[in-house]
């Protein structure tokens, strides 16, 4: 049963529940959709039906740049990966949008961050850039640099960057070992989402894309690859 809540608008800001932050009940959120890759919680008298940024909420903190995935929960760490501009680029766009993406790379150096906080008082326990420099592909006004939510296997923290590489981390945020990834053209310039998921001491990531798609598996603790090519 999943008892963690959560209200993340563009990584604005990060909100947990009221009544379910450190109620040391329920199961982790270690991927996206969770612990049954359902995305649905089972019911649970800590779950409010109802809340925003003052109501219902045990704590908020806002959290800077860009991330379209999901914060995770492994005990009582809430970790996250967001990207910074330096400088201002195009907004996300609501609605529908059927036009072509940004045709170039988004202005200025990013920041691609890693950030780790207390699941009891929000209080950031440590942050990580795992990578600085100028995007070398465009972002689609729907998406962003940092669309992948991270996954853990109890152990290590996995952070993809679907353009830029795979990160390994210490629950400590020791950075374990990096793999990086050749950035490749994108349908509309949406760019990579695909979350990485892990299964058997091994970390799976998909890279699909207009030129050479792929499909590989890490080895949690090396970072080893076995690559196959899914074009």
């Amino acid at each position: 049963m999943c008892t963690m809540n959560w209200l993340v608008g563009s990584f604005a800001f990060l909100a947990v529940a009221l009544g379910v932050a450190g109620s040391g009940v329920g199961d982790d959120f270690k991927r996206f959709r969770g612990a049954d890759a359902t995305g649905v919680a089972e019911d649970h008298p800590g779950l409010p039906a109802t809340w925003d940024k003052e109501t219902n909420v045990a704590w908020v903190v806002d959290v800077p740049g860009q991330g379209w995935g999901s914060p995770i929960v492994i005990g009582d760490r809430v970790f996250v990966s967001s990207v910074v501009a330096d400088e201002a680029n195009t907004p996300p766009q609501g609605g529908l949008y059927l036009g072509e993406g940004v045709r170039d790379p988004a202005k200025g150096v990013h920041h691609w961050m890693v950030y780790c906080f207390d699941l009891g008082s929000g209080n950031e326990l440590w942050k990580h850039e795992a990578h600085t420099g100028r995007p070398v592909v465009p972002r689609h006004p729907k998406s962003s640099y940092a669309a992948e939510t991270p996954a853990t296997d109890g152990e290590r923290l996995y952070v993809l960057f679907g353009d830029l590489g795979l990160y390994c981390y210490g629950l400590d945020g020791e950075l374990l070992w990096s793999r990086m990834i050749d950035p490749k053209k994108t349908n509309m310039d949406y760019g990579a989402a695909a979350s990485p998921v892990v299964h058997a001491g091994q970390v799976f990531v998909v890279y699909d894309n207009k030129e050479e798609s792929w499909i590989a598996s890490f080895d949690t603790r090396t970072g080893d690859s076995d690559l196959a090519d899914a074009t």
